[in-house]
């Protein structure tokens, strides 16, 4: 797949790779420079970031989709979630489950009015929707707020498809490179990491020399 179909699926390791494989030809034709060239640049700069950025965020075990139930509340409160057990406690019985966003909830049930399971193809549309719901009722302009509550939301879920378009969003905002320093401080080529981010957004000049744009 090119570069681009990587980077938008949030396949950021494959996209940097492939942004590479891009540079490497461009070179080989004696292209050292021109639009292809930095488009190529930037995004295997950003890619590679964004990947260092998504390897710190945990995966949740729900986010394929399988053995997820749609639990519904006699108050009309709906949830998705896998059944983690059902037990009896004081005469009375319980359902407790865990939802993608590790949320774990216990609730009688005498009222779940609804208890079924979905296909990972239902869920995953719950799953876009509360992510959409959680973007509307949030300032988009704290970075830090869309980075913690839309990103980490949507890799801990599986919605890699709206990783890059969020990241963007988050990165294109004037401080939001703190995040690099912060999320990274322990890896020994943050400087050269949060460099890479600005270049890779556009926010700073690409220089380029020789065939080696860093």
């Amino acid at each position: 797949e090119t570069a681009e179909a990587h980077y938008r699926a949030g396949r950021f390791d494959e996209a940097a790779e492939a942004a590479a494989e891009l540079m490497r030809a461009l070179e080989t034709e004696g292209v050292s420079s021109g639009a292809d060239r930095e488009w190529a640049t930037r995004l295997r700069k950003r890619s590679r970031v964004f990947a260092r950025l998504m390897a710190k965020t945990t995966r949740s075990p729900l986010a394929d989709g399988e053995g997820i139930h749609r639990i519904e509340l006699d108050t009309g409160a709906v949830r998705y979630g896998r059944v983690l057990k059902k037990y009896e406690r004081d005469g009375r019985k319980y359902v407790e489950y865990e939802g993608a966003d590790a949320i774990t909830a216990v609730v009688p049930a005498d009222r779940v009015v609804e208890d079924r399971p979905v296909s990972p193809e239902e869920h995953r549309r719950f799953l876009k929707e509360a992510l959409r719901e959680r973007l509307d009722a949030m300032d988009r302009d704290d970075y830090f707020q869309l980075y913690a509550h839309g990103v980490v939301f949507a890799r801990s879920c599986g919605l890699d498809d709206e990783l890059a378009g969020l990241l963007e969003e988050v990165f294109r905002r004037p401080g939001s490179e703190a995040l690099v320093w912060r999320l990274l401080c322990n890896e020994s080529d943050v400087k050269e990491l949060h460099e890479d981010l600005l270049v890779g957004m556009g926010r700073k000049p690409l220089h380029v020399e020789g065939s080696d744009e860093g």
